[in-house]
């Protein structure tokens, strides 16, 4: 290895959760400016109880002294499943590899801690002094992790302090995923336990899972339960109630580790501990953004100097105002934040005195917000916001018209900018999921390796990847040994030609990288028969993930094969195992076109998979089917620009909130239509709310107008939302749904595929 330039490891679970991948960005953006190397081993979590996770446990036998001068080990999620002292035992085995731990307190070794106890007893603060609450659940991470136990016990200190009471049925075990504040929830309401008034989760992800199940269940956040999470992960501004949480500097805690590391390998003293503050953020998960208090003295003082009413009215938004500016730190420095905020007030307010044109400016500000890299989607709140104080502050019948003009005109706007970065996305995503595809099914089409390894340099550089080394485990070295299946680089010729084994923890079989640059590598576990080094380019982590499950299934059917294939009488059961292999891989892909949120995303699966099988049941060629399929998944991609407010509103829309949510399948249909499909996805989408007699929408389509696949989505797509639990209201079931359809069919619905959705449910046992 060309040992002029610094090489620093990290140790990491999985890169594919918004923690670790902000963790790892940090690192990986120090390395690029600080000129040092970085491989990166995404190996999960230690003693993993997941099979799927535990095999890749052997890439942390790969780190090597020799390698590295340095490593940043994410303890805090590799040490889910182990102790304090199997942790510590892990660790050592790297010594004298200097070594930074992350969220993790380790004895002897530097660590970057999270100030959790300042972030939690505020949060405590608040829910307590500010909302009066005085029921609380508690749902904690894995059991002897830090974070954990340490978030806890500032939460039982907190209720000791103000003498409130805890309910130990109301404390629930969790491991930080999704899954655990769904199970909490279902505990709740089928254990018929008490609901609290406010469920603490131990961080942002089990506090969503509550959000889901509560949606799901009918129970209302905040108005029936509030909900609070900790790190304010990129999914808790946009899930159905947006979180409470207490935000982290994650990213910029991989930043001082990369420097930590960097400082110790160069001889400088650096504190054993260092530790980083955490803050409060509040959103609508957990209740008022305003206390009442705060609202009567504001009217009050409004009323004694009614002349000079701008000082208070800015007075009111101060809260909202620290909010966003909290969120955009998150996000990017944006050195005038605080004025470009004032500055909407300021607009606003002498807008209404029709002083300026407040939506013209507006829609500047948010061009100059973006192309800071700042979301604007943070904006729909402090609209929100900015709405409830100017309402509070005027009642003239013709300022109120123009308040409510403005706010609707600015949440439209915010819409509109979002979905051009959502479609820029979305399309950046179809292009990725295109190329994921294709090289599936070049792998999946052969079992000859050398053909694999040329759709992996067709296709690989496509997704940004420069440079890769493949190689398999030698037979019977227990992953000690390994053999180089390929190299290839865009940019410098490789030796495809070494057949000779290597040590594993070498991770390529020259002593030197043959790289004449600085690098980024992710090494990737393949299955238990070998591994591979991506060097990292600008694509999200998920990409390393979903090439490594191709390539895995792939390779493995691929060497299989080559095994067995002077032994034709086990050839079936072989290329049976590649088929499920594959089937795995493409139940994979469908997750990457789904829509962050995961309701609309369940939504849009079910649909899917009924839609599919009436298709099936009609006879209708695998094209078409497959095409039914696709559209189902992305049928409700339009409503990302609909405000989540409208979205998840229990009762009835008004018309123009209504006329919105209308136009989701235009924004659709603009979105895919100039994306080469195989299938007329475009069109089915824009079609699914067509009806027979023309009564439908965007067109007022008629009978055959209306493609037969669209006709299959609209009967799926309406059986799906009756028989489903809905923000607004309880699930009306699937028999409901079906006498609904009957009622109508050949009305809306085309007759042949309600009579085949019926037999689905009622003689064939189909159930979503």
């Amino acid at each position: 290895m060309n040992r002029k330039r610094c090489t620093i490891g990290m140790l990491i679970d999985w890169v594919v959760n918004p923690y670790q991948e902000l963790i790892f960005r940090g690192v990986k953006d120090f390395a690029e400016t600080n000129d040092v190397n970085l491989i990166c081993f995404e190996g999960g979590s230690i003693k993993s109880p997941r099979p799927y996770e535990a095999h890749r446990n052997i890439l942390y036998k790969m780190v090597s002294k020799e390698r590295l001068d340095g490593l940043i080990i994410l303890a805090a999620t590799i040490s889910r499943f182990v102790s304090y002292p199997e942790m510590k035992v892990f660790c050592d085995q790297f010594k004298p590899l200097p070594i930074v731990s992350l969220s993790y307190l380790m004895e002897g070794i530097h660590s970057i801690i999270l100030d959790n106890q300042a972030g939690m007893s505020r949060l405590m603060e608040h829910l307590i002094e500010q909302h009066e609450f005085r029921s609380f659940g508690f749902i904690k991470g894995t059991e002897g992790n830090q974070d954990s136990d340490e978030r806890y016990d500032v939460f039982l200190k907190s209720l000791s302090r103000f003498n409130i009471p805890l309910d130990q049925s109301l404390v629930f075990s969790g491991d930080f995923t999704i899954h655990s504040g769904i199970q909490a929830i279902s505990k709740i309401v089928d254990n018929k336990l008490p609901l609290p008034e406010v469920l603490v989760a131990a961080n942002d992800n089990m506090a969503i899972g509550v959000i889901e199940e509560c949606n799901s269940r009918g129970i209302q956040i905040p108005e029936k339960l509030a909900v609070t999470g900790f790190d304010n992960i990129y999914l808790a501004r946009y899930c159905s109630s947006p979180l409470t949480t207490v935000i982290q500097p994650i990213y910029e805690q991989g930043k001082m580790a990369g420097e930590t590391l960097l400082r110790i390998i160069n001889g400088q003293e650096v504190p054993l501990k260092q530790y980083l503050p955490t803050k409060v953020i509040i959103r609508h998960s957990c209740g008022d953004l305003f206390s009442h208090t705060h609202e009567h003295r504001f009217k009050n003082q409004l009323h004694e100097q009614e002349k000079n009413v701008l000082p208070y009215f800015l007075e009111s938004m101060i809260p909202s105002i620290k909010r966003v500016l909290e969120e955009l730190k998150s996000d990017v420095v944006l050195l005038d934040a605080e004025l470009i905020l004032k500055g909407i007030i300021e607009d606003f307010f002498n807008a209404l005195y029709e002083k300026n044109d407040f939506i013209h400016l507006f829609h500047s500000t948010l061009f100059e917000i973006s192309s800071c890299g700042g979301d604007v989607y943070i904006l729909q709140e402090f609209i929100a916001d900015l709405k409830t104080q100017s309402l509070l502050l005027f009642t003239e019948a013709a300022i109120v018209e123009k308040i409510n003009d403005f706010c609707f005109k600015a949440l439209f706007l915010i819409g509109e900018h979002a979905m051009a970065y959502e479609k820029h996305k979305q399309n950046d995503l179809i292009v990725e999921s295109q190329a994921l595809n294709m090289l599936r099914e070049e792998f999946h089409v052969t079992v000859d390796i050398v053909k694999q390894n040329n759709a992996l340099e067709t296709w690989l550089p496509k997704l940004g990847i420069k440079c890769f080394f493949l190689s398999i485990f030698n037979r019977n070295s227990k992953g000690k040994k390994a053999i180089l299946l390929h190299a290839y680089s865009t940019e410098e010729p490789l030796d495809n030609k070494v057949t000779t084994p290597f040590l594993s923890k070498e991770l390529i079989p020259w002593p030197d990288f043959p790289l004449n640059r600085r690098f980024t590598f992710f090494v990737e576990s393949l299955k238990e028969f070998g591994f591979i080094l991506f060097e990292v380019g600008e694509e999200e982590g998920r990409v390393y993930s979903l090439l490594r499950d191709i390539i895995s299934s792939a390779l493995q059917g691929a060497l299989l094969y080559k095994q067995v294939q002077d032994q034709r009488n086990d050839l079936a059961l072989h290329l049976a195992k590649l088929r499920k292999s594959m089937g795995g891989f493409v139940q994979t892909m469908a997750r990457t076109v789904e829509t962050r949120d995961p309701y609309t995303a369940g939504h849009q699966r079910r649909v899917s998979e009924l839609a599919r099988n009436i298709a099936q049941e009609l006879n209708l060629d695998p094209d078409k089917i497959e095409a039914i399929r696709m559209a189902g998944i992305i049928h409700d991609l339009g409503k990302i620009y609909v405000p989540a407010e409208i979205l998840n509103r229990p009762g009835r829309l008004d018309a123009i909130e209504f006329s919105l949510i209308k136009r989701h399948p235009e924004v659709a249909y603009n979105i895919l239509k100039n994306i080469e499909f195989p299938w007329p996805l475009a069109d089915i989408v824009y079609q699914h709310h067509e009806r027979l007699d023309g009564s439908g929408y965007p067109n007022g389509l008629r009978g055959d107008e209306i493609n037969i696949e669209a006709r299959i989505l609209t009967v799926s797509d309406v059986v799906e939302a009756m028989a489903s639990h809905r923000p607004y209201r309880e699930s009306l079931g699937i028999d409901a749904a079906l006498s609904e359809i009957d009622k109508y069919k050949n009305i809306y619905y085309d007759p042949a595929v309600v009579d085949a959705c019926i037999r689905l449910f009622r003689k064939k046992g189909f159930t979503f």
